[in-house]
């Protein structure tokens, strides 16, 4: 499958987003499956707030797995997700991984 070339730059240029009927239906039950949902709720969140791209993002890392929990020499993982303040309510802006 071709691509335009700078098609992924120019998702975050022009900020599109999915839908959130379309992310809710099709994408959510791929990532937040149950072993997963149990996973993020056992973690110890951490609170940190980040400019980017001009935006205060405001992130909550939870660990997802543990040093040599996947393979040997893995580090673990880390799940971040990613909210920004509009008027008095905070939006979920993304989610991310560390790796």
């Amino acid at each position: 499958m071709e691509r335009e070339q700078g098609w992924y730059n120019k998702l975050y240029a022009e900020r599109i987003f999915i839908p959130i009927d379309q992310f809710c239906k099709n994408d959510f039950p791929l990532l937040f499956t149950t072993a997963f949902i149990e996973k993020l709720k056992s973690g110890k969140p951490t609170f940190i707030l980040e400019q980017i791209n001009g935006e205060k993002v405001y992130e909550v890392l939870i660990p997802t797995s543990q040093p040599e929990e996947l393979a040997r020499g893995h580090e673990g993982r880390l799940h971040v997700f990613q909210f920004i303040k509009a008027k008095n309510a905070y939006k979920f802006w993304g989610v991310d991984t560390v790796p």
